[in-house]
């Protein structure tokens, strides 16, 4: 069909996701944390160090999301800026645009979830029983587990350069 007035077309070239780690054999592992249908929400839980909620932040801003971080400790953020990443104070209840192409970041926030946003992401305890789309679940200082609908899998993890970053020390 002809685009209409104000409308464009977008669409991924190649793979679409994050590298989120590594298997165990040592390949990339990517996942698109976003919903497949379009305007549907993603949620995405991490039970894990910060320096780890950080790489995730900043590697789906380096693929265009526009990520906003609310944050109980923002201390740990100051460093952690990129192109697409702003730390907020609060978000307002609706996110321009649907909230098509924005994530956010709740980062030991007790804040309520923005309704619209395409992909929310909440840190919580370990061992908590997540039925968020996408769970993180850090087991060492070097290893996750990630689960979703289709597959859970124990991946390599390397946040070294996240824990400099952000001065942090598990």
């Amino acid at each position: 069909r002809p685009l209409g007035a104000g409308e464009e077309m977008k669409a991924p070239i190649g793979a679409s996701g994050i590298i989120v780690g590594a298997t165990l054999k040592g390949h990339p592992l990517l996942v698109d944390l976003a919903a497949a249908a379009p305007g549907a929400r993603s949620t995405v839980t991490v039970a894990g160090e910060v320096a780890l909620v950080v790489q995730q932040a900043m590697r789906s801003a380096a693929v265009g999301y526009h990520v906003l971080v609310v944050s109980a400790r923002p201390q740990y953020w100051r460093e952690a800026n990129a192109p697409g990443l702003r730390v907020v104070s609060g978000i307002a209840e609706q996110l321009p645009d649907d909230g098509r192409g924005i994530m956010v970041v709740y980062d030991h926030a007790n804040a309520p979830a923005v309704s619209n946003a395409a992909i929310t992401m909440r840190t919580v305890a370990a061992g908590t029983a997540s039925v968020a789309d996408v769970h993180f679940e850090q087991d060492s200082a070097r290893t996750a587990v990630i689960r979703t609908a289709d597959f859970q899998s124990r991946m390599n993890i390397n946040v070294e350069a996240e824990r400099n970053l952000i001065k942090w020390r598990p």
